[in-house]
């Protein structure tokens, strides 16, 4: 487990809630002690990574990244920067909000409702030393909760979030799994039941989401943060290897090594960053393999998806053309279907045809009620 007697100095002697079971550090941001505090051991932010539902981040590359065989990502850019400066906007409306979809406006003319305190730390919880939760924000203790307005005893986490519009729109069917995992990885570590998720979307409509601590996603952190520990220091060995043996020039036992490394990686998910991982490990020393049974399978399966994709691609365009027809039709723009929103046929900006939305739209209909509509239709 991670020393972290070398981070004495920069331990602060009163943790989250007096909880004896919590380390305190402050550390500034990407100074080289930052690196090293997070090079082996796992973020909250970093939980969804190890689940596989980081849809823009996959494990070996995390991997790669803190043992040293991949650069780091250590510049702050100038989207990292607005999201830091935009935190503490963040903060400062979630002091007004009462729970309503506008009540923080009125609110901010008169009185705050809550208090909660920037965080700059990196919190450890001793029963879980390869974790690590860096707050936004810490709401004070004896204040509600926004999920059944109960007071809390205890501080809980605040996190921040600044989204787009189009991003947004993909709340409506929940929040992402990598958001849930985050916020759960951060009451896991910090011993607290409650949390909320504040976002601010295209820097102007301000939400909360009210989070209960799920003890079954919690258990499933745990589990999958701590194999992707293990790995990480069984590739830290591995790398350290692969480094003297290529110091003195040993080709044969490198190329031994990285093989090694290649074939412990956790197996691919439907992220795409395995594709440009692997397609960088790609070295093309053989000009055919013969492939097994498992093999013939994959091969098998894929082209079936394949096939199933060209057909499915198929049958969306032309229910997309009796869509186009009949707003074409009554020439219009929207087309209201009630509870289930609104489609969009339209031009823009300089595109020479129109497009189809369905971004309004959400539909509860199963693939087979849509057959028989579609059939329906048809004929």
């Amino acid at each position: 487990m991670k020393n972290f007697k070398t981070f004495e100095k920069y331990m602060i002697p009163i943790s989250m809630n007096d909880d004896p079971k919590l380390l305190e550090f402050k550390i500034p941001k990407s100074d080289n002690d930052w690196h090293k505090f997070r090079e082996m051991s796992i973020g909250a932010s970093e939980v969804a990574i190890c689940l596989g539902a980081n849809p823009y981040q996959i494990l070996p590359i995390m991997i790669e990244e803190k043992i040293g065989r991949r650069e780091p990502r250590k510049i702050m850019n100038e989207s990292m920067i607005a999201g830091l400066i935009a935190e503490e906007g963040i903060l400062e409306r979630w002091c007004y909000h009462d729970g309503t979809d506008s009540g923080w406006i009125n609110n901010w003319k008169v009185r705050k409702i809550r208090n909660v305190d920037a965080c700059d730390t990196y919190i450890v919880n001793t029963d879980y030393p390869w974790l690590f939760a860096s707050l936004d924000g810490k709401a004070h203790s004896n204040q509600a909760w926004l999920g059944n307005g109960n007071i809390q005893p205890k501080m809980f986490p605040i996190e921040c979030k600044t989204i787009k519009e189009f991003e947004a729109k993909k709340w409506s069917d929940g929040i992402p799994p990598m958001y849930r995992y985050q916020v759960n990885a951060q009451m896991l570590v910090t011993n607290t039941d409650v949390a909320e998720l504040a976002t601010l979307t295209d820097g102007y409509a301000f939400k909360i989401y009210p989070f209960k601590r799920d003890d079954d996603a919690c258990e499933l952190i745990l589990a999958e943060t701590y194999n992707a520990y293990e790995l990480m220091l069984e590739m830290k060995d591995l790398n350290e290897n692969l480094k003297k043996e290529r110091s003195i020039g040993n080709t044969k036992v490198v190329a031994e090594i990285e093989s090694e490394i290649l074939h412990k990686m956790p197996l691919p998910g439907e992220q795409d960053g395995y594709s440009e991982y692997y397609s960088q490990n790609m070295t093309r020393e053989k000009e055919t393999i013969l492939g097994d049974t498992n093999d013939k399978t994959l091969a098998a399966l894929s082209s079936k998806f394949r096939m199933g994709i060209k057909q499915l691609e198929k049958e969306q365009e032309q229910i997309d053309n009796l869509i186009k027809r009949r707003m074409t039709l009554e020439q219009c723009e929207y087309m209201d279907l009630g509870k289930n929103g609104k489609l969009r046929w339209y031009k823009q900006g300089n595109r020479a045809n129109h497009q189809l939305s369905f971004n309004g739209y959400k539909t509860g209909f199963t693939e087979e009620q849509i057959r028989k509509f579609l059939k329906t239709i048809i004929d």
